[in-house]
């Protein structure tokens, strides 16, 4: 220890209430203790993250490799918030718990004993068992599920769980034709505001063609941005042909991911889905305004391609708040 740490030192001690007698006189055994700590923990690692120093949860896909990307460095990645950039103090790889409330249009239009038919393809749909359990058998053992059926009704089939055969066998139900997709999610939000986990998600297993809700499509966009939910979409042939662009435009807008795929996919869109949620980088960075955490946030991070080796798909909700 030089001179001139020791009286650095001794100065601080003296301005929370330690006097000189305190600090060489009697108390010589406690001050050795708080140097030692000073000393051996820097002041950078003594107290909590600095307030204008955020986090962000991002996961990476790869749209050569097709899949969940987990071997980017640092290097790869930018954060823009308000169109300005930001510097990046650390990136690191996890894997984070979430809060899942799956939501399943059981109206008519898409849940009955013959093949969908539409205007471009002959769907045949796979039981609600068979859509949702690669999804539970990919996802991380610590999620909270809860599961939410609508039609013209919207039902509660399930509150959160990580009992996973009690969410399969919530899901045998018939409710009516119409479709309420706003309200249910609306509902799936509602549930979702007060989990205590930081990643949250939303999926939903529908035409996207709704007709009954109370919520408007710009109601429930909103609130669902606001909330900071991911939005993963499995959009299947609707009647009117309207509902992919309306999912697509969701997940833009929100943050997510959307699958169109034929039956026979749609274990894997489900799988990738479990993934893209359950892995994920921990960004932090330095704000650009120097709000304080817990602020939201509307931030984007992209990719360098040239450092990943291809194209890559980032999910991370539109708006951001700090934990």
């Amino acid at each position: 220890m030089t001179g001139q740490e020791l009286f650095s030192t001794s100065r601080y001690l003296q301005q929370i209430g330690y006097t000189p007698r305190m600090i060489f006189g009697r108390n010589f055994a406690l001050t050795l203790t708080l140097l030692f700590g000073f000393f051996c923990f820097p002041l950078s690692a003594q107290g909590s993250q600095p307030p204008d120093v955020h986090r962000v949860l991002v996961s990476v896909f790869g749209d050569k490799s097709q899949q969940v990307r987990t071997d980017l460095p640092a290097t790869a990645f930018e954060v823009e918030e308000g169109g300005k950039k930001c510097v990046i103090e650390n990136v690191r790889f996890t894997e984070k718990p979430a809060a899942v409330a799956f939501v399943l249009d059981l109206s008519g239009s898409i849940v009955g004993p013959e093949p969908k038919r539409s205007t471009t393809v002959h769907f045949q749909m796979p039981s609600r068992q068979a859509v949702i359990k690669p999804f539970l058998d990919s996802g991380s053992a610590e999620n909270d599920y809860l599961a939410i059926g609508f039609s013209q009704e919207v039902r509660l089939l399930a509150p959160f769980t990580r009992d996973r055969e009690a969410i399969l066998s919530s899901l045998d139900v018939s409710l009516g034709r119409r479709t309420s997709l706003y309200d249910a999610m609306a509902l799936a939000a509602e549930h979702l505001k007060d989990h205590s986990n930081e990643r949250k998600a939303i999926v939903v297993i529908s035409d996207f063609e709704d007709n009954s809700s109370k919520m408007s499509l710009t109601g429930i966009r909103n609130t669902l941005r606001e909330e900071g939910v991911l939005l993963f979409a499995l959009v299947v042939p609707g009647d009117l042909g309207f509902g992919r662009a309306v999912a697509g435009d969701l997940v833009e807008e929100i943050g997510g991911s959307d699958a169109y795929p034929t039956a026979k996919w749609i274990p894997t869109a489900m799988r990738r889905f479990a993934e893209t949620l359950r892995y994920c980088y921990a960004v932090e960075y330095r704000a650009v305004d120097g709000a304080p955490a817990g602020h939201r946030r509307q931030v984007k991070v992209k990719v360098r391609k040239q450092i990943a080796g291809e194209k890559c798909k980032v999910v991370t909700p539109i708006y951001s708040r700090d934990s």
